[in-house]
């Protein structure tokens, strides 16, 4: 996220950090068709605290950092490219999806399109219908509130 905001300085828009969790091992006693897999997006600010976050999917132990071998078998991903744009890889609809609603708020988001190297810009709404194309359903959750 430093690099990226210093290539960055002078865009507009929101700059995003993504993060892939996963459940410790029992699965969200409220959430249908649990995988256990999120990928989490929002301003890089935002602090998260998986203790709440967890406490608000139903999980009885706190979602902890996936293995690096997990999120390239289901995003295609190494450490350091996750964005929401890798659900087009995820043909198995694995990955749940969060999105931070402060991060909804702005009038664009930078990601990286699946690499490191690269950032792009992409609006709130079509973000949402690119996930939506995914055949993913997206939580939006007031992370700061939690």
């Amino acid at each position: 996220v430093d690099e990226m905001l210093e290539h960055l300085k002078g865009c507009k828009g929101g700059m995003c950090k993504n993060m892939f969790l996963k459940f410790s091992k029992k699965k969200s006693r409220s959430i249908e068709n649990d995988t256990g897999l999120w990928l989490v997006s929002c301003l890089h600010d935002t602090v998260i605290d998986l203790k709440k976050l967890s406490k608000h999917l139903d999980y009885p132990k706190a979602l902890r950092m996936g293995r690096p071998d997990v999120l390239k078998k289901s995003l295609g991903l190494v450490k350091g490219e996750c964005s929401p744009l890798a659900l087009v890889n995820d043909e198995e609809k694995q990955v749940q999806v969060i999105f931070d609603a402060s991060m909804m708020k702005q009038e664009k988001l930078w990601f990286h399109p699946l690499t490191n190297t690269a950032s792009v810009c992409i609006t709130p709404d079509d973000l949402m219908t690119f996930v939506k194309a995914c055949g993913r359903e997206v939580r939006v959750i007031d992370l700061s509130s939690l």
